[in-house]
Protein backbone atom coordinates (compact mmCIF):
# COMPACT_ATOMS: atom_id res chain seq x y z
CA UNK A 1 0.00 0.00 0.00
CA UNK A 2 1.08 3.22 -0.93
CA UNK A 3 0.14 6.58 0.47
CA UNK A 4 -0.28 9.58 -2.19
CA UNK A 5 -1.12 13.41 -1.92
CA UNK A 6 -4.87 14.46 -3.17
CA UNK A 7 -3.87 15.96 -5.63
CA UNK A 8 -1.56 12.95 -7.13
CA UNK A 9 -4.58 10.40 -6.60
CA UNK A 10 -7.29 12.69 -8.19
CA UNK A 11 -4.72 12.77 -11.26
CA UNK A 12 -4.10 9.40 -11.24
CA UNK A 13 -7.63 7.73 -10.26
CA UNK A 14 -10.06 10.85 -11.12
CA UNK A 15 -8.65 12.25 -14.39
CA UNK A 16 -11.70 11.65 -15.87
CA UNK A 17 -14.25 12.84 -13.59
CA UNK A 18 -12.16 15.26 -11.35
CA UNK A 19 -13.15 16.06 -8.30
CA UNK A 20 -11.96 19.11 -5.98
CA UNK A 21 -9.47 18.27 -3.63
CA UNK A 22 -12.05 18.77 -0.42
CA UNK A 23 -14.32 16.05 -1.97
CA UNK A 24 -11.51 13.99 -1.78
CA UNK A 25 -10.65 14.58 1.93
CA UNK A 26 -14.43 14.71 2.68
CA UNK A 27 -14.15 10.59 1.45
CA UNK A 28 -11.25 10.16 3.79
CA UNK A 29 -13.39 11.87 6.76
CA UNK A 30 -16.64 10.18 6.11
CA UNK A 31 -14.71 6.49 5.76
CA UNK A 32 -15.66 5.97 2.35
CA UNK A 33 -12.03 6.33 1.33
CA UNK A 34 -8.68 5.21 2.75
CA UNK A 35 -6.65 8.03 3.93
CA UNK A 36 -5.57 10.19 6.79
CA UNK A 37 -4.01 13.54 7.38
CA UNK A 38 0.01 13.67 8.32
CA UNK A 39 1.97 16.94 9.30
CA UNK A 40 -1.01 18.60 8.30
CA UNK A 41 -0.99 16.70 4.69
CA UNK A 42 -3.62 14.60 3.81
CA UNK A 43 -2.51 11.65 2.33
CA UNK A 44 -5.07 9.17 0.57
CA UNK A 45 -4.20 4.95 1.04
CA UNK A 46 -3.56 3.28 -2.33
CA UNK A 47 -3.74 -0.23 -2.21
CA UNK A 48 -3.19 -0.99 -6.32
CA UNK A 49 -4.41 -4.41 -6.49
CA UNK A 50 -7.69 -3.19 -5.44
CA UNK A 51 -8.24 0.73 -5.49
CA UNK A 52 -7.71 1.34 -9.29
CA UNK A 53 -10.08 -1.60 -9.89
CA UNK A 54 -13.29 -0.85 -7.98
CA UNK A 55 -13.43 2.63 -7.40
CA UNK A 56 -16.53 3.74 -9.64
CA UNK A 57 -16.92 7.66 -10.07
CA UNK A 58 -19.69 9.59 -8.76
CA UNK A 59 -21.21 9.77 -11.99
CA UNK A 60 -21.05 6.07 -12.71
CA UNK A 61 -22.37 5.39 -9.35
CA UNK A 62 -25.47 7.85 -10.31
CA UNK A 63 -25.81 5.88 -13.56
CA UNK A 64 -26.07 1.98 -11.73
CA UNK A 65 -28.44 3.48 -9.02
CA UNK A 66 -30.87 5.31 -11.94
CA UNK A 67 -30.36 1.58 -13.84
CA UNK A 68 -31.46 -0.52 -10.86
CA UNK A 69 -27.87 -1.85 -10.46
CA UNK A 70 -27.47 -1.19 -6.60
Amino acid sequence: MRKIRVAKYINEYLADDPVSSQTVINWIKNGELKGAKRGGIWLVHVDDTHESMTYQSPKDECFNILMGAN
